[in-house]
């Protein structure tokens, strides 16, 4: 299934989870945290303005994004394979920066 996301959403997929702490410490997944970064997949093709143009989304597919532990909503979309595959669906002002390449 290929997502396609509407007005200025922006499709992101979370870096991994840490399972070790710098110590070498295993964390229990209740005490992992939620990664605030990842990379863009897919965005939409921007809010539409009061004179009907589109304003662009500032990122593009491929570029790597930091945003709020608490922002968007996370997806489970299904895979070919039984199992699925999960994603954070962002409006572009809920991200906080892009990388520089």
């Amino acid at each position: 299934m290929k997502l396609k996301p509407v007005d200025d959403h922006v499709v992101v997929r979370r870096d991994a989870e840490d399972e070790y702490t710098t110590g070498g410490v295993a964390l229990s997944p209740g005490a992992r945290e939620t990664p605030m970064t990842g990379t863009v997949l897919a965005v939409g093709p921007g809010l539409l303005a009061r004179n009907g143009a589109r304003l662009p989304v500032a990122v593009s597919p491929g570029e790597r994004v930091f945003f709020l532990r608490n922002a968007g909503r996370e997806i489970a979309v299904s895979r070919g394979d039984g199992g699925h595959e999960v994603f954070q669906v962002l409006r572009e002002d809920e991200l906080l920066a892009a990388v520089d390449p």
